[in-house]
């Protein structure tokens, strides 16, 4: 693992923060501005992600305060909570992306409500076994790209995204038990934007947004502002009052100087008003985006 000299961003405000309870956090991240705040996560790519996390905890000497997790919809209600109690175990709050093998349309529909609500509610199985459970949920994330199946159609995805939140508002998963995270590509596919698909306030507590450098292995080398400024200062025009996450990060060392990558991750999302954290990418996956082994 790399120095990851870009911790030294960390605030007093955001060493405080890493000091709430996991159970806190959720709801405290609505809270927060983003300056001079860095709240740090990470993906494990392990099955049982509570060693890995607090592995990675003890090397970089502070806890991380958000674990992602990725869920398809028709994994099974024993699988998204073993994903989410190991997790938790970790002592992170988790992030939750929904996935489905359906366009935003069928979603819309309504035609696959009983599979969303099948979901839905081990979710809140999960949620009740503990008083103290919450996490953030991302609801098909990565829409305004074409490599997922609900992608590119922003009027039918609004109406998707509405329509998760809503099943889970139906169960009476209340609002201090998950927080809702709308969190599309930082870089759009033509001719849409980010904002196109914006689902409404009222359905938002928190902006997420994929910052990938693919590196010269698959084009050139990015900078952190090429894949995050533009979307970042959009969606601001929609979001202005709400917190921002890199809600997945990774850089790949092929061009370029990861380290150097990494710092400069922390200082855009330390200076950026609305940003407060991020939740790295550690996997091996289209590239070696990892930076803990």
């Amino acid at each position: 693992m790399p120095a990851m000299r870009g911790r030294r961003t960390l605030s007093v405000v955001a060493l405080s923060t890493l000091m709430l309870l996991p159970s806190q956090i959720a709801a405290a991240v609505c809270e927060f501005t983003g300056r001079d705040l860095v709240m740090p996560g990470v993906f494990s790519a392990e099955w049982n992600s509570t060693p890995d996390i607090i592995g990675f905890n003890t090397e970089a000497g502070f806890p991380v305060t958000f674990a992602g997790t990725f869920h398809n919809l028709y994994e099974g209600v024993e699988n998204t909570n073993w994903i989410l109690q190991r997790v938790w175990d970790a002592g992170a709050v988790p992030v939750a992306h929904l996935e489905a093998p359906l366009s935003s349309a069928q979603v819309a529909s309504g035609a696959f409500d009983a599979d969303l609500q099948a979901w839905a509610m081990g979710f809140k199985r999960w949620l009740d076994a503990d008083p103290t459970h919450v996490a953030i949920v991302a609801p098909l994330q990565e829409m305004n790209g074409d490599w997922v199946p609900w992608g590119m159609d922003p009027l039918n995805y609004r109406l998707a995204y509405r329509r998760v939140v809503e099943l889970f508002r139906d169960l009476g998963v209340a609002e201090t038990q998950v927080r809702w995270m709308f969190a599309p590509n930082g870089v759009s596919v033509f001719p849409y934007s980010a904002t196109d698909y914006w689902p409404g306030e009222d359905v938002v507590d928190i902006v997420g947004l994929s910052a990938y450098n693919f590196g010269q292995e698959f084009g050139e080398w990015s900078t952190v502002d090429d894949v995050l400024f533009d979307t970042t200062e959009q969606l601001k025009a929609f979001a202005r009052d709400k917190p921002f996450m890199i809600s997945q990060v990774g850089t790949s060392v092929q061009g370029g100087d990861r380290e150097e990558w990494l710092t400069e991750m922390f200082d855009f999302v330390a200076r950026d008003a609305n940003h407060v954290g991020f939740i790295y990418f550690n996997f091996d996956k289209e590239t070696n985006w990892t930076v803990w082994d």
